[in-house]
């Protein structure tokens, strides 16, 4: 089952840290810790000073109120073992806790994930290194220190049917060849970091009356509306697969083809790397 969340509570939430995080503005002020929260922005990471994880070392968000949350995600870490915390006391962790162990997203190389804490209102959400080395992404050479792109925290949204079973996923490579016409040889240039891209097919149930009316239908264009206003969330295309999991927008506008059975659409969602 395809789902989603939108509304992010790390968003504008203020960051403390312990360890070996790096927090200095004059030696390296691209990698500070409110960096954290923003999972749209991955290249734009967290990170620690080495990879020393005596004493304990975290980063640890303040939402600034306690909010509904079930589930928690993790966008271009550079280790994908780690514990993650949610809680209502700022200096222990009080709820829910899990250490994960994931590996890199096929797709785009990159190490994200989800997890499904039970649902409940936190204030803090911790992620707390444990000393496993950093994995070597391609393209990265950050092996003297940990790194995390972005958290995201909110609720989930379910679809009132799921995508169909045959779906695409496209990884981009942003580049442009140079070369002659004779096409003798070839200059490639890399433009970007590789970003994944799902096309998948909706099919719906209609209702007993007009089409759209209190039916699926009408629940998917109602999400559409939701898409609209934020314009990226977190994506989870499966659940038995916590790695197969973005920031992503959509590409597709709400387009249906209502038939008299079961109205359809294509839709489709690509990965914010901004």
């Amino acid at each position: 089952m395809i789902r989603w969340a939108l509304t992010n509570y790390c968003f504008n939430g203020s960051v403390t840290y312990a360890g070996n995080i790096d927090g200095s503005t004059s030696t390296n002020p691209n990698y500070l810790p409110s960096n954290i929260t923003s999972p749209e922005r991955p290249f734009v990471p967290a990170r620690t000073t080495n990879l020393n994880t005596t004493p304990t070392t975290y980063w640890q968000v303040d939402f600034g109120g306690s909010y509904p949350i079930d589930v928690v995600g993790v966008i271009n870490a550079n280790t994908g073992a780690f514990t993650l915390g949610l809680s209502n006391n700022a200096a222990t962790v009080d709820g829910p806790t899990v250490s994960v162990n994931w590996m890199q997203n096929p797709y785009n190389w990159r190490i994200n994930g989800n997890w499904r804490p039970t649902p409940g209102s936190y204030r803090y959400l911790r992620l707390t290194l444990n000393g496993t080395s950093p994995t070597r992404l391609l393209g990265y050479g950050w092996r003297s220190s940990y790194q995390v792109g972005g958290l995201f925290a909110g609720q989930m949204q379910t679809t009132p049917r799921d995508i169909g079973w045959d779906y695409k996923v496209t990884t981009v490579q942003p580049r442009v060849d140079v070369g002659p016409s004779h096409e003798g040889w070839r200059q490639r240039l890399a433009m970007g970091n590789p970003l994944v891209r799902l096309d998948m097919h909706r099919l719906v149930f209609r209702g007993t009356g007009a089409p759209g009316q209190n039916d699926q239908l009408y629940q998917w264009v109602a999400n559409e509306i939701y898409w609209e206003q934020w314009d990226r969330g977190l994506v989870m295309l499966r659940d038995d697969f916590p790695e197969a999991t973005w920031m992503m927008r959509r590409l597709s506008r709400p387009e249906w083809t209502v038939k008299q059975d079961f109205p359809e659409s294509d839709w489709e969602l690509e990965e914010v790397v901004r």
